[in-house]
């Protein structure tokens, strides 16, 4: 099994159209059910199937299962606690999972199944111990692009900007991971094909694709025209095309907000809690071959942090805290988590 996840607003869902249009692979609509870290303590996961982790990204408080979604996998609320019942680990329930899916796509029986969910990221080492055949794709985009996005789905210049950053952090982490697949949204929009190929015919030895083939199945592919979600605010709005959304004027405040970061970090209490390393902001771009197209002088970061924003970061630190039994430099580092160099 593979996950996808990434930066949000960053091409996951159209490397998940492309990626669902082979013979052997199938990836369904985002459940959640992968991206939360309790399902990886299998023994208290099994007696609360629906409990739910903090999630790292600034934009959601929990990843949790969508039990909504479920029917796309085949799978009601019964089908789903019959599964966990009768799995003995999680790598059982993961196996169980994708045999499901494929058959219930008629896709071959040896095939693979991917799952996209942005959040995954927050899990990946968990899930790559889960089974030494499981691999990882880890999308990012710019993060001027990205970010215009998430302000283009109304979400805070505060928010989005820590988002991308954290994520960027952990693209950073597991840099020289094996079994972690880099995709850079600017390279899949250049060539969609010969990466999606390379990606299915590293997972797997069973079979073989190639980009021509990925290409012509990608065009055809009815079952994602009916069930991927398609956010209006996206450009991309058709399956079966690639267009590049990386164009048109970024805001200048964004653009503003990334400049005056260049030299802010996490705090350490906020790092400690989810692993990440302590790089500045600028170290990050730079590690991931980024520009930024404002000035290189450093200014003082104004980004506006409205009431909506602590309110939201302090229930999810209180969560934070109670989950792992952590301090009060916890919370704080949750509602406002950067500092200086």
């Amino acid at each position: 099994m593979v996950l996808i996840g990434g930066t949000p607003s960053s091409g996951t869902t159209m490397l998940a159209d492309i990626i669902d249009s082979s013979y052997f692979s199938a990836c369904g609509p985002e459940v959640n059910i992968f991206s939360n870290k309790k399902l990886y303590t299998w023994d208290n996961f099994k007696k609360k199937p629906f409990s739910r982790s903090v999630a790292l990204s600034f934009y959601r408080s929990f990843n949790k299962t969508h039990l909504k979604k479920l029917y796309s996998y085949g799978m009601n609320r019964e089908d789903y606690l019959k599964l966990v019942e009768n799995s003995e680990d999680t790598a059982a329930f993961c196996k169980g999972f994708e045999d499901k899916y494929l058959a219930l796509r008629g896709k071959e029986s040896d095939g693979v199944v991917f799952e996209k969910t942005p959040e995954n990221v927050d899990v990946i080492q968990e899930f790559l111990d889960t089974d030494k055949g499981n691999y990882f794709v880890f999308v990012i985009r710019h993060p001027e692009y990205m970010i215009r996005s998430f302000r283009n789905r109304n979400i805070s210049r505060f928010k989005s900007i820590l988002t991308w950053y954290t994520l960027a952090l952990m693209h950073i982490k597991y840099a020289n991971n094996k079994r972690v697949i880099f995709v850079k949204y600017e390279d899949l929009v250049v060539r969609p094909f010969k990466i999606v190929s390379d990606i299915l015919n590293k997972v797997q030895t069973r079979h073989s694709v190639t980009p021509e083939e990925v290409e012509n199945a990608y065009k055809n592919n009815n079952y994602r025209k009916l069930f991927a979600l398609k956010l209006g605010t996206w450009k991309n709005q058709d399956v079966g095309k690639v267009r590049n959304g990386n164009s048109g004027e970024v805001p200048k405040d964004v653009i503003e907000d990334l400049s005056a970061l260049r030299n802010y970090r996490l705090k350490n209490s906020f790092s400690d809690y989810f692993n990440l390393p302590t790089t500045t902001l600028n170290d990050a771009l730079q590690a991931l071959g980024y520009e930024l197209s404002g000035s290189d002088k450093l200014t003082k970061f104004k980004t506006p942090y409205s009431l909506g924003d602590f309110m939201f970061l302090f229930k999810k630190g209180i969560h934070a805290v109670i989950e792992k039994g952590k301090s009060f430099p916890v919370l704080l580092s949750f509602i406002y988590p950067l500092a200086k160099k």
